[in-house]
């Protein structure tokens, strides 16, 4: 599925392990995959009758990934303090 269209992502980053994990994540047993005609992927819960063009974990993916991002910049600010005082 999609992920993160747009974004660039630094090298070494743990970023890269967000986003790998996400395009890597098997669909809940609860859900399905189909293909239209056009060759656009969307999914199906049978149980519940819903239907999504978005894989049904990306809201944990996107998540995860703005949180990770957030620590990142976090860490580069606490880097660049430190070194302005010594």
């Amino acid at each position: 599925h999609d992920a993160h269209h747009g974004t660039t992502i630094p090298p070494h980053s743990n970023l890269l392990d967000d986003v790998e994990k996400a395009l890597k994540a098997p669909l809940p047993e609860d859900w399905n995959s189909y293909e239209t005609h056009n060759g656009e992927l969307y999914y199906h819960k049978p149980e519940t009758g819903e239907t999504s063009w978005d894989h049904p974990n990306d809201h944990f993916f996107r998540t995860l990934y703005k949180k990770t991002k957030e620590q990142e910049n976090a860490s580069i600010k606490m880097a660049e303090a430190a070194s302005i005082l010594f």
